[in-house]
């Protein structure tokens, strides 16, 4: 496990290193002697924020530091994305492209205790000690794609009423906590991908739509505030986007480009560029819709 600090200096790889997975990891240590003696790193910026969501699709917490390993990043006793909500009927996940206001929902761990609350309702706690003694394993799943699953631990009737009382739905719903160790399947969507992809995929992570971690540059949120003052007057941050690591110093759009990125200790390799839409066009400070498709054709751009 390494860790991220705030002000810590970003670099890309020169290098693009492609290879079947299994050899991949039989000569990764020699691969990376090679790679860092003929294409060293490249210092592109530094970070300037970091970001945890312990809830799925809930509102993200800006930490100082970030510890990385392969299922996501930590700071203190908060891990990202540990927890999820569950429609208990169907038994499929819940984010805010079906309920917009979870991005309201702020959470934090304290001494064992989950803390959920809104700026406007009271808050709601939950001593993980008991759920572990509980022990009551619920598998949900995608519901885009019904292969994508995981389990995860109960959390309770009276955190889900609340859960239902602040997403204003009727739906029972539930919270559902990812200890670790607990198995995901969601790696089984992209297996198809294994002999495309420049990289081996992680299958210890849980539930995440695609990779465990987002980077954005502070210049492509700019950039893009400078095309959307043409149509509307209004401005996004980087919380639209809902990124684990932002960046400063280096050019509009240039993580698109980036193959290789090393922060500190941390090293990561790039998936994809992120196609969130949807999630983008909800105000994180009001978990209302208020952005226009207008928004979405020029990032189409």
């Amino acid at each position: 496990m390494t860790s991220l600090i705030k002000r810590e200096y970003l670099f890309i790889g020169s290098a693009f290193i492609s290879g079947a997975v299994v050899l991949y990891y039989a000569t990764k240590s020699i691969r990376k002697l090679i790679k860092n003696h003929y294409y060293p790193y490249i210092k592109v910026g530094t970070v300037a924020e970091l970001y945890i969501y312990p809830v799925e699709s809930a509102r993200g917490r800006q930490v100082k530091f970030m510890e990385c390993d392969e299922i996501g990043g930590i700071s203190g006793e908060l891990k990202d994305r540990r927890f999820f909500v569950l429609n208990k009927i169907n038994k499929t996940f819940v984010t805010a492209e079906i309920f917009s206001r979870m991005v309201l929902i702020d959470s934090d761990i304290r001494n064992g205790v989950l803390t959920l609350s809104t700026p406007e309702t009271e808050p709601v706690t939950l001593d993980l000690a008991k759920v572990l003694e509980y022990n009551k394993t619920v598998t949900g799943r995608c519901m885009k794609d019904e292969k994508i699953q995981q389990e995860g631990l109960e959390c309770g009737y009276e955190i889900g009423r609340w859960l239902s009382k602040v997403l204003r739905t009727e739906e029972p719903l539930s919270l559902l906590y990812c200890k670790d160790g607990f198995p995901s399947s969601n790696c089984q969507c992209f297996i198809k991908n294994l002999f495309t992809s420049n990289y081996p995929l992680i299958s210890e992570q849980t539930y995440i739509p695609l990779e465990p971690y987002m980077i954005l540059s502070s210049e492509t949120i700019n950039k893009l505030n400078d095309r959307f003052d043409l149509v509307v007057d209004q401005q996004i941050t980087s919380r639209h986007f809902r990124p684990n690591i932002v960046v400063d110093n280096c050019s509009a759009f240039d993580e698109d480009n980036w193959l290789e990125i090393k922060i500190g200790q941390a090293e990561f390799q790039c998936k994809a560029p992120c196609k969130r839409t949807y999630i983008m066009m909800i105000d994180p400070s009001t978990g209302e819709q208020e952005l226009g498709e207008e928004y979405i054709d020029i990032l189409r751009e």
